[in-house]
């Protein structure tokens, strides 16, 4: 039902499932718990660590692909990778011709420097199925982290001329990204206008969304262009979906508003949302954007200590870290203790995200490189 895009249905089967937990055997009750803490309203991932621990201690022939995958996933998301390799390499074994083994298994090689393990995957899963897309895409990723970038574009390139769609999508976006990251933003607009038209459908202008915004306050640093760019996203939008969309939305504009140099707007926007009066499923899953949007008000008062501690605040969840991405917050966390005038610390966090790998840094490089080697450079 999730897959499916019907995830309030799917909230409603585990809810239902849950409250039936007690009449199922041991070894379904602990799977199915584990799958209730991963998709249902209530996640918590030290509890889908506890129910896979005790369901393979006892019962070790649920070790099987589905469950070894997802319990790799929650140590991924936790910044784990040891253990999330080490789990998706049981599965490789396991069922060594599944597609998402074999693919997520880079991941965590990417995050631990570990390059030429993560070629062996993309060498042994070539060896064990017919050609998957996603490899494809995994080798440029790779050779970009070995800072192999004229390689990872000729990768991109090919990718961009395959017969099948998804890839060749994929493809021309990463070569929309290096040309950002190269500072070429007039060919990054093309490239992206390229990739959002259709038979009968202008494309989405792209100066008219949160990445246009983006661009022009970290690559063009035009702050008045930027607000033009975010007034115009007001022009154009429609309503919300539901309250936590809505809500989404209020932080992610707030973020943006402090961003272009407009904090008072932003203070409007997340003390909308705090007089929203969500309940506590809706306030934890907006906890993240909120902190974000905070950091980014202290960020444009000045008050950079401030802006550090609700950037990393951001950067976690009540259970740990907010996902696999280890460098997502050196620069936002480096500019607030530039702010503070406390360079030590500000180059240590500009420094950890130049240095470290990322599967898919490319984004990150595209946005923030070129600023946070100015500032090195300062």
């Amino acid at each position: 039902l999730n897959n499916s895009g019907n995830d309030v249905e799917g909230a409603r089967v585990l809810e239902q499932g849950f409250a039936f937990r007690d009449q199922m055997p041991e070894a379904e009750r602990l799977a199915f718990e584990a799958v209730y803490y991963q998709y249902g309203p209530h996640p918590d991932r030290g509890k889908i660590i506890e129910s896979y621990t005790k369901l393979f201690a006892k019962y070790p022939e649920w070790l099987t692909i589905i469950t070894t995958d997802l319990l790799a996933e929650t140590y991924e998301s936790q910044r784990e990778f040891a253990v999330a390799e080490s789990l998706w390499a049981i599965a490789v074994r396991v069922a060594p011709d599944e597609i998402t083994p074999n693919y997520d298994i880079i991941r965590p090689q990417i995050a631990q420097g570990k390059f030429a393990a993560a070629r062996n995957s993309i060498i042994h899963a070539r060896a064990h199925r017919p050609p998957l897309r996603a490899l494809d895409q995994a080798e440029a990723l790779l050779l970009y982290n070995e800072n192999k970038v004229d390689s990872a574009r000729l990768v991109f390139e090919r990718n961009a001329r395959a017969t099948d769609l998804t890839l060749a999508r994929s493809g021309r976006f990463d070569l929309s990204v290096l040309e950002l990251r190269a500072g070429h933003v007039a060919a990054f607009v093309v490239r992206q206008a390229q990739l959002t038209s259709a038979p009968g459908r202008p494309p989405v202008p792209i100066n008219e969304t949160a990445q246009g915004v983006r661009v022009a306050t970290r690559v063009l640093q035009q702050p008045d262009e930027a607000k033009r760019r975010l007034d115009a996203i007001y022009a154009r939008r429609t309503p919300a979906s539901n309250a936590t969309a809505n809500s989404f939305r209020d932080l992610n504009d707030a973020a943006l508003e402090a961003e272009v140099g407009r904090p008072e707007r932003a203070r409007a926007l997340i003390q909308r949302v705090d007089a929203a009066k969500l309940d506590s499923i809706q306030q934890r899953l907006t906890e993240p954007a909120r902190h974000a949007a905070l950091a980014w008000v202290a960020l444009a008062e000045g008050r950079g200590l401030d802006a550090v501690h609700e950037f990393q605040a951001a950067d976690q969840l009540r259970d740990g870290a907010n996902g696999f991405c280890d460098i997502c917050a050196d620069p936002t966390v480096g500019l607030g203790f530039d702010r503070a005038n406390m360079p030590d610390s500000a180059i240590a966090a500009f420094e950890h995200f130049v240095q470290s790998p990322f599967i898919y840094r490319h984004n990150l490089d595209a946005q923030y490189l070129a600023l946070v080697l100015r500032r090195l450079g300062q």
